[in-house]
């Protein structure tokens, strides 16, 4: 979950702790406000990925930030 406080464009992205990109969730423009983008656990094949530990990297507008919480699948 996230908030965005004007009209921008949003990439959303998960990553495994050797940086490899595992699946693109968003890659829009959305309004200002609160968003939830839930993640299934599965790769871009739509392969449910192995358990460990995994990151995520938003970009909105020009400004990039990987997450300090980690997604743990078990």
């Amino acid at each position: 979950a996230f908030e965005i406080t004007v009209k921008s464009k949003v990439v959303l992205e998960i990553y495994s702790l050797n940086g490899q990109k595992i699946k693109q969730l968003v890659n829009t423009e959305m309004s200002a406000g609160k968003h939830s983008i839930p993640w299934n656990a599965r790769n871009e094949n739509n392969s449910k990925v192995e358990p460990g530990v995994y990151v995520c990297r938003m970009l909105i507008g020009n400004q990039a930030e990987f997450s300090r919480q980690m997604l743990v699948v078990k």
